[in-house]
């Protein structure tokens, strides 16, 4: 899309609009494509700081420098064959349309896994405050890193410090968005197109049946239910012990280390907005945070059955533009689609079920940071 960095756009042209007296959310005009603003309020605020649509390239280009300081910090590897991954992840088609964008799910991103990544190695006593905060922070910019809040789920006390913390989110999020979640919902397109999540199965299913687009709600509800179902299907059984052949398959987490805390925060935000129905592929990079434990698995044990869980996540981060070349293969996006949702939904309960609040040494945790969830390391 010409110019750069569109949906940067959105916002930075939204901010001039709303100098100029204009409301972004119910005038169209605002948008160079037309579009109508989709982002919670904000974003506009940017407008306080003096910057505007002439910004927008100078925003464009010092993200795309965040996002891959962040890769840098991440994707660490030790074997060729890890780094083949990180690289074919960090070039996927998927990354690419967020940075051609300039899209604010980037910035998230950026914001959460730098944020981790610097707090986490902050003292003890401050740690978890800290982290609450970052958290809530970005869930005033967009709503699902409030799932991120899960990462702080180890134990009972650590459930009720996550459940406090998202209560929290939630609420300053709905004072954050000043009564447009409405607009911010109704103006956010729904499409299988470059997308991913529980409603693009059910999407294509109304677009070979010539359902009109005001009839999809339901087809969108219908997705998030068997998607809900499953998710919660595997929280029961794995807490229950009946799937640990499936926690062996995944890489072991060891909460309190960064790039654990991330991964986990970045695998419930994935799980969160797969529920919702439908995120465009820019939102894969979610799965950066997640895949550092999967190249970190096969590095210490190489072991070619430690390779599934990266190449999974690589291959789903590849395969979002493949349709417009070969319609026939969105059967094989779909299958990876849902197992990978079924895979992190089953990493997260793994690394929250109460059973796993006390390290292998048999150590209380302290102030919710620091034990080993899913299988002990290698």
């Amino acid at each position: 899309m010409a110019p750069a960095f569109a949906d940067l756009r959105s916002v930075t042209h939204s901010v001039d609009c709303v100098e100029q007296g204009r409301d972004p959310y119910v005038d169209w005009g605002c948008d160079p494509w037309g579009r109508p603003f989709n982002q919670p309020p904000v974003w506009l605020a940017l407008g306080k700081l003096g910057i505007n649509s002439s910004w927008t390239n100078v925003l464009g280009f010092s993200l795309i420098l965040a996002v891959f300081a962040s890769f840098y910090l991440l994707l660490g590897t030790r074997t060729l064959l890890s780094g083949i991954l990180a690289f074919a992840a960090m070039l996927s088609p998927s990354i690419l349309l967020g940075l051609e964008r300039g899209n604010g799910d980037l910035v998230v991103f950026t914001l959460l896994a730098l944020g981790m990544h610097a707090l986490l190695r902050s003292p003890v006593s401050v740690r978890l405050p800290l982290v609450s905060i970052l958290i809530a922070l970005l869930t005033v910019l967009k709503f699902f890193p409030v799932a991120a809040t899960l990462a702080l789920a180890r134990g009972w006390r650590g459930w009720a410090t996550a459940i406090a913390v998202a209560v929290f989110s939630v609420s300053v999020f709905i004072v954050a968005v000043d009564g447009h979640l409405h607009q911010i919902f109704m103006n956010t397109p729904q499409s299988f197109y470059l997308s991913f999540g529980s409603g693009t199965l059910f999407f294509r299913a109304a677009n070979m049946l010539g359902v009109p687009n005001d009839q999809l709600l339901a087809f969108r509800i219908a997705g998030s239910g068997l998607a809900a179902g499953l998710g919660l299907s595997m929280f029961v059984l794995i807490w229950l012990g009946r799937l640990d052949r499936v926690i062996d398959a995944l890489p072991h987490v060891e909460l309190g280390q960064p790039a654990d805390d991330l991964a986990i925060a970045c695998a419930a935000a994935f799980c969160f907005v797969f529920l919702l129905g439908t995120s465009w592929d820019y939102r894969l990079i979610l799965l950066i945070g997640v895949l550092p434990i999967g190249l970190r698995a096969y590095d210490d044990s190489l072991n070619w059955k430690d390779t599934f869980f990266p190449v999974m996540i690589v291959a789903f981060l590849w395969v979002g533009r493949v349709p417009k070349l070969l319609p026939e293969i969105w059967p094989i996006i779909e299958v990876l689609n849902w197992m990978l949702f079924a895979s992190l939904a089953a990493l997260v309960a793994s690394a929250t079920r109460i059973q796993n609040a006390r390290s292998v040494t048999g150590s209380s945790t302290k102030n919710g940071i620091g034990y080993i969830a899913g299988k002990t390391p290698r």
